[in-house]
C-alpha cells in the first residue's frame, strides 16, 4: 500500500505512473524498492508470497516502474530514472529467488510479455 500511495498509483491508472515520480520522492521510493527486497531475499517465502500476492497489486506496480517511461523525471535525470528500474529489477528478481515452483514468475509475466522484458533489459 505505500509504494502505491508514493507512486501515485491510486489513480488506478498505473500508465500515469511516471508523472508522479520527481526528484523529491524518488530517493524514497528507491529505498522502499531496496527494503523490500531485503524484505524477500534469504530467501524468505512466505515474504516473497506476500509481496505477490498481497491486494494492492505489488507486482503490478513494480512491473510498471520498469515498463513506464518516468517523465518528466527522465527528461532531467535519466540516471534516477536507471536507478529506480534497476531497483525495481533486483525487487522482482528476489521474489522469485530459490523457489521450487513458478508460481511467483507466472505471477510477474502475467503482466509482461517476454518481449517487454528483453526491451527492458537491452
Amino acid at each position: 500500500m505505500f509504494l502505491d500511495c508514493i507512486c501515485g498509483s491510486t489513480t488506478g491508472e498505473l500508465g500515469l505512473l511516471g508523472l508522479y515520480i520527481n526528484e523529491h520522492n524518488v530517493t524514497l521510493i528507491n529505498q522502499t524498492l531496496e527494503t523490500l527486497t531485503e524484505y524477500c531475499q534469504g530467501p524468505c517465502h512466505e515474504n516473497q508470497n506476500c509481496i505477490a500476492t498481497h491486494e494492492s497489486n505489488g507486482l503490478d506496480i513494480i512491473t510498471a516502474l520498469l515498463l513506464t517511461d518516468i517523465n518528466p523525471l527522465g527528461q532531467r535525470r535519466m540516471d534516477l530514472v536507471l536507478e529506480l528500474k534497476n531497483n525495481a529489477s533486483k525487487l522482482l528478481l528476489a521474489v522469485m529467488e530459490s523457489r521450487g515452483d513458478s508460481e511467483n514468475a507466472e505471477r510477474i509475466l502475467y503482466n509482461m510479455n517476454p518481449h517487454q522484458l528483453v526491451d527492458v533489459a537491452c
